[in-house]
């Protein structure tokens, strides 16, 4: 772990100095007004921004991604993203409603128009 001190003159210096390094994997601020905290912590590019701690809050938080930016990005670990890091996505679908081809007696315009209206209501169907 490295720790870097350093001073500033305002908040648009300290964050200046804070993102100009390629590293960005903690940050850490101390101040008394939380919401002034969280403005800031908005403005830094690293992955965990403890206010008034130095990094329990957010590592001991099981369900926060926790990871870097920069040079520091290597993925996350905890929460739903460092789960997702270890998985393999793969969609297997099977048709049980509708053949890919025309039924008995339909042309290929009917089927379609069939399956237009199908992929229509399916899209107004679609969860927000």
């Amino acid at each position: 772990p490295l720790v870097s001190l350093y001073r500033f003159t305002d908040e648009d210096e300290a964050v200046r100095l804070a993102n100009q390094g390629e590293e960005g994997l903690n940050a850490s601020i101390w101040t008394r007004d939380h919401a002034r905290g969280r403005r800031l912590a908005a403005r830094l590019r690293v992955g965990s921004v403890n206010i008034n701690d130095g990094y329990e809050a957010s590592l001991s938080a099981i369900d926060a991604p926790m990871g870097g930016m920069g040079a520091s990005g290597l993925g996350r670990r905890q929460g739903g993203e460092g789960i997702r890091r270890f998985t393999e996505p793969q969609t297997v679908a099977t048709q049980r409603l509708i053949p890919l081809a025309p039924f008995a007696g339909m042309d290929a315009q009917g089927f379609a128009r069939l399956t237009n209206g199908i992929l229509r209501v399916q899209r107004r169907l679609r969860r927000p």
